[in-house]
């Protein structure tokens, strides 16, 4: 890739810095606590000699994990590198009323709330909303050694299979057509297979997902960290 600008020169670059920022839902928090495995966090974390603060949360949405992001790089020192792993687009997050948890709204709830919301919807708004945030982080972390990259994908769990092809679509022209320049921080962006990018659930075979859900397993934890790692030490001396 060769794009992020930073080679140390006698040195490690992590050789002054030592905390590794992660935020992300449950691809990156765990999908339970007290797994009897170590998770991609933790296994990167290892391999790149650092500390780990863990801001994942199950559940989380994009207003979440870009907030948790921004909150870090304002109240922490020694930010050696933060990951970004972005969850699906339709998440909603309301941190007013939960300090210490996340509130998710799943979709049958949403229709509830909204009366009618689920069928009427879009997933342009969902779609533009998420690729500021995106580029919000894009800027705010310039002198931050960082990578950015989608978790599972964008359009994840629609039931009606009508509205998931109409919701993709959707997505990928919004991607396609955005203002946004993203850079090549952002792994295997534009993240949508349709039009040649990748998330990190394309990249998993179905024996490195549990089959009752879509979350890694232990082989996949381990297979998203080797990833993570090989593309960081792309750009990075460790």
């Amino acid at each position: 890739m060769g794009s992020f600008g930073y080679r140390g020169k006698g040195e490690t670059m992590f050789s002054k810095r030592k905390k590794l920022i992660v935020s992300g839902c449950s691809w990156t928090r765990g999908h339970e606590d007290d797994l009897p495995y170590p998770i991609w966090p933790e296994i990167l974390a290892e391999k790149m000699g650092l500390e780990l603060f863990n801001l994942g949360k199950n559940g989380a949405g994009n207003e979440y994990i870009f907030s948790t992001v921004c909150d870090s790089l304002v109240e922490l020192d020694d930010i050696s590198f933060v990951v970004v792993m972005w969850s699906e687009y339709f998440r909603l997050d309301f941190d007013m009323f939960h300090d210490t948890s996340v509130y998710h709204i799943h979709h049958n709830e949403i229709e509830n709330i909204f009366s009618g919301w689920y069928q009427r919807s879009s997933a342009k708004g969902p779609t533009k909303r998420s690729i500021r945030f995106v580029y919000a982080l894009q800027d705010l972390m310039k002198d931050i050694p960082n990578i950015q990259v989608q978790g599972l994908r964008p359009v994840h769990y629609i039931p009606n299979k009508e509205h998931k092809f109409k919701y993709i679509k959707e997505c990928v022209n919004v991607i396609i057509d955005s203002p946004y320049e993203i850079n090549k921080k952002f792994l295997y962006w534009p993240l949508m297979l349709e039009i040649g990018g990748k998330c990190m659930e394309d990249f998993l075979k179905p024996n490195e997902l549990y089959d009752n859900h879509q979350h890694p397993n232990e082989k996949g934890h381990q297979k998203i960290a080797d990833i993570l790692y090989k593309e960081i030490g792309r750009d990075y001396v460790f």
